[in-house]
């Protein structure tokens, strides 16, 4: 076996050490996945209710829809820099 190879046939403690080992990788990169479509979602939510027109009779429901606007569009962009960045980690990490 390579250095630095692992071996994934069996079933003893270092092959189900792998196997979870893997699982895991795999629920990290689809939890990141998942995280960072939400964040794109909330980013483009935001953008497209602020270019809609809206007229309120009271100026403190404008307030606020206005302000929830700005929040979405806040972690929106909070969340779009965090994954770019732990991506770029993670490329610097690999290479």
């Amino acid at each position: 076996m390579e250095k630095g190879r692992h071996q994934s046939a069996g079933f003893g403690i270092r092959g189900w050490s792998i196997a979870l080992g893997h699982g895991f990788a795999h629920l990290q990169d689809a939890c990141d996945r998942a995280l960072d479509w939400g964040f794109k979602r909330i980013t483009q939510s935001a953008e497209s209710t602020a270019l809609k027109s809206e007229k309120s009779a009271k100026r403190s429901v404008a307030t606020a829809k206005g302000a929830a606007r700005g929040a979405l569009r806040f972690v929106g962009w909070l969340g779009n820099a965090y994954y770019d960045r732990y991506h770029e980690l993670k490329k610097r990490r690999s290479a």
